[in-house]
């Protein structure tokens, strides 16, 4: 027994036992390695099943399944729009990849379609693509700033003023100037600034729109609680009126008549050479008669805004996206608004709104307008 012993405490003894449960511990740390790999590409393969499943959603359910009634509800255009735009779209907008397979232009207009027809959350909208968030926020970034309005043509112009004198019978008129509120969520910086006097925060739309409610000139960004009248003031539209620049030409011809062009408005602007004004105070009939013919005009820009936050619906309630990528926003549904009517892809009765009548509808003027000669400067003697 003490040989044993002996023998058993000897350094070689010692060296072998040490050396056989360290090949012991290597054999259980590479087992336990084996598991967590196969785990771990378990659930890899489980992540990478979720997203080629939210692509089989796009790509089989939406395009394979769904009828045009269902596809448009969805993505409040038809499949013929949808394909329109994104004919148009495609050399401009970048390619995208998920695991080095590329999103196709179709997939990132859908995607842009979707966060601007509905009131969802960006996280919603790039789960249900199988996408990333920050993927989500680029594309419908990107997609949206491909968007432009640009002014018409003299031609175009002839035609806009020959539309109006159809309606409402005023020689000249090109077009329907007024301003509308954008809900936002409140910024974290001077968000008294963007509280509006009807009780949330916005942004303001200032649009002038033609005859059949196309949007002409945009103008978007001043924050709720400025004036109209100080809005138009600062806008490159009043820049380009007041220089003479805004039309191409000194004239527009109606019915082989030569008119001078003119945009109508409400009583919250000012009366200058190019923008006509209702008459205020006591009436004749004379001026009831104009009053009635301008506010046959202004009906296209009620009509143009009502449509747009119908059908695109992240422009009625508060939109919680960053100010400058709002902008960027409202930009892009007024074109796709008037792509919409360049397609005749009709607006559904269904997608009307009861918050119009508080948010779009023709308001009351006296309460809208502040002093326009001690406030803004106005004088209509001196226009």
């Amino acid at each position: 027994m003490t040989d044993g012993r002996k023998i058993l405490d000897s350094p070689s003894a010692n060296k072998a036992f040490r050396q056989r449960n360290g090949s012991r511990m290597r054999k259980f740390l590479l087992f336990l390695t084996s598991i967590y790999v196969s785990m771990n590409a378990a659930y890899r393969e489980r992540r990478m099943w979720a997203k080629v499943r939210s692509s089989e959603w796009w790509e089989r359910v939406v395009l394979q399944s769904w009828d045009d009634d269902d596809f448009k509800e969805n993505f409040r255009v038809s499949r013929r729009t949808f394909q329109h735009i994104c004919d148009r779209l495609k050399p401009q907008i970048k390619k995208h990849f998920i695991v080095r397979k590329p999103i196709s232009v179709e997939r990132q207009v859908a995607v842009t379609l979707v966060k601007l027809g509905s009131s969802g959350e960006l996280r919603t909208v790039a789960n249900l693509f199988g996408i990333a968030r920050c993927t989500a926020c680029i594309i419908v970034r990107e997609v949206c700033t491909t968007f432009k309005i640009t002014f018409p043509t003299q031609r175009d112009l002839d035609a806009i003023a020959t539309e109006f004198f159809d309606r409402s019978a005023l020689p000249g008129c090109c077009g329907a100037l007024d301003g509308c509120h954008i809900p936002i969520k409140a910024p974290s910086l001077n968000a008294k600034d963007y509280f509006c006097r009807k009780q949330f925060h916005s942004l303001i739309l200032q649009a002038v729109v033609d005859g059949n409610s196309h949007f002409m000139n945009i103008n978007v960004g001043w924050p709720g609680s400025v004036h109209d009248a100080r809005v138009f003031r600062n806008s490159q539209l009043y820049s380009a009126g007041v220089t003479s620049k805004l039309f191409l030409s000194a004239n527009v011809t109606v019915y082989n008549n030569s008119y001078k062009p003119f945009l109508v408005a409400d009583s919250a602007y000012p009366l200058l050479p190019w923008v006509m004004k209702p008459y205020g105070g006591r009436l004749t009939r004379e001026m009831e008669n104009f009053n009635k013919k301008l506010s046959c005009g202004r009906v296209s820009v009620e009509h143009a805004f009502g449509q747009l936050k119908g059908r695109w619906r992240c422009l009625l309630k508060a939109n919680d996206s960053k100010v400058n990528n709002i902008k960027t926003q409202v930009l892009a549904c007024c074109v796709l608004h008037n792509i919409c009517k360049e397609c005749t892809d009709e607006f559904i009765d269904g997608w009307n709104i009861e918050e119009l009548e508080n948010i779009e509808e023709l308001e009351n003027v006296e309460d809208r307008i502040m002093s326009s000669e001690s406030k803004f400067g106005w004088k209509e003697e001196d226009a």
